[in-house]
């Protein structure tokens, strides 16, 4: 299913590409204010399933291997997502705290730095307006601990189980944007760097928790354990 699911976007995505562009001439080409609305629309729909193929052939190359690991400071890394969300989250009406220990892992610091991404995406997304945010960075012994959390509605048990298969969105958030992708991408990042992530229950809210091995750390030991999704 999953090499279908690759394949399916890799075949889709110039077509949509095309349609975004022949969209916008057809905009550019039309003064009416209701044809334009319509239009810009199509555009959106037609954005957002873009972001989602270009999001599962994101998924694939990583599963796949891409990145090459090299000791890098995490904290240095999620401080600079935590300054880029800043911003939205505080337009959001929410507040971001951010407790950062000096720490280095082995890792590919593209794909790391999306992780961070998407997990303060997500956070901002879901937890609702008022709430609190925060990302804590910590050594502990072999392991660095990172953890994004917040005070928010929270996920439920049953959708916890399924929240890092692909695609999977709450019923609460089918109407809002987004792909369904950003804890697979999660999952996925994890696992390329032999990081344990599970997802844990706040009270009110919900933690995302990501155990990596220190920098100089053999990976294979975190090959071999089971992962805690």
């Amino acid at each position: 299913i999953q090499a279908s699911t690759d394949a399916l976007a890799h075949d889709l995505r110039t077509p949509l590409a095309r349609l975004r562009t022949r969209l916008e001439q057809a905009r550019l080409a039309n003064a009416d204010p209701q044809a334009r609305a319509a239009i810009d629309a199509a555009n959106a729909e037609a954005e957002a399933l873009l972001a989602t193929f270009n999001g599962l052939l994101r998924l694939a190359r990583i599963e796949g291997g891409a990145g090459e690991l090299e000791p890098l400071a995490l904290d240095a890394l999620v401080a600079d997502a935590a300054e880029l969300w800043q911003a939205v989250i505080e337009s959001n009406g929410q507040s971001l705290d951010v407790d950062l220990e000096a720490v280095q892992v082995e890792g590919d610091r593209d794909l790391l730095f999306q992780l961070a991404n998407n997990l303060l995406d997500n956070a901002s997304k879901y937890a609702g307006e008022g709430a609190r945010i925060r990302v804590s960075l910590h050594a502990r012994e072999h392991e660095v601990e990172l953890c994004v959390e917040d005070d928010g509605p929270g996920m439920s048990a049953q959708l916890r189980e399924r929240a890092f298969d692909r695609l999977v969105r709450g019923e609460d958030h089918r109407g809002s944007p987004g792909s369904g992708l950003g804890l697979s991408v999660v999952r996925a990042i994890a696992l390329h760097h032999g990081a344990q992530c599970r997802l844990e229950p706040l009270s009110p809210g919900l933690r995302v928790r990501l155990v990596f091995p220190r920098a100089g750390d053999a990976l294979s030991k975190w090959h071999h354990t089971s992962p805690s999704w």
